[in-house]
Order: structure tokens, then sequence, then C-alpha cells
């Protein structure tokens, strides 16, 4: 496939706890000397501080060379929630960055942040 388009789902290879770990493309654009790609991270576990067990994440931003070396199989296509659509609004009034590292690395790195 030749870029990631809105509304695709790719499974990724996920930690040893998380069920089917999937990423939804939420949108694209470039940021500063890369592509970032907005994406919704599905089929995880993730521990809060409180004990809960998180699903899903909302909103990430990541560099597209990170999807691509983390993607595994293209499942279809699905509509876009508006909730990740203001994450992405939220990451701009921050003037956010992006991260560069692994898919399963990223939701381990969340998961650090919530504890």
């Amino acid at each position: 496939m030749e870029s990631f388009q809105v509304g695709q789902v790719w499974s990724f290879e996920g930690r040893e706890d998380d069920p089917n770990p999937c990423v939804i493309i939420l949108e694209k654009e470039s940021f500063r000397d890369t592509t970032a790609v907005h994406i919704q991270i599905t089929g995880v576990k993730i521990q809060t501080s409180d004990g809960r067990i998180l699903t899903e994440i909302g909103h990430v931003p990541v560099c597209e060379k990170s999807i691509r070396d983390s993607v595994q199989v293209y499942l279809g296509e699905t509509s876009v929630r508006e909730a990740g659509l203001e994450g992405i609004k939220v990451w701009r009034d921050a003037g956010g960055g992006v991260y560069n590292i692994q898919l399963k690395e990223i939701v381990s790195t969340i998961e650090q942040s919530l504890q």
C-alpha cells in the first residue's frame, strides 16, 4: 500500500498482554521534517494508577516511518470518531510533537505515564 489513508485499520505487533492491537488512521499532515500520522490505538490493555483498564487510546501523533515499521496487516476501513479528531485539535493548540518509536513501545510509554 502506497500511503496511509484516513479510516484505514491496521494490526500491529503488540505487547504480550495486548489481545488484538490495531491502529485507525485519523489524519495525516506535514510536520517539521516528517509526516505526522494521527492514529487511534485499540485492542490494548493499559492499567491506570487507579486500577482501571483502558482498551484504547483516542489520539496519538506518530511519524509515518514508525507506523510503517510497526503495522502488519491491513484490516479494512472504519469511520473516524469525533473524539480522535478533537485530540488532534488539542495537539495542534499545544504545539505537540510526534512519537518516533515502535507502536508497542508507545503503548508502554503511555501506560507508564498513567501509573
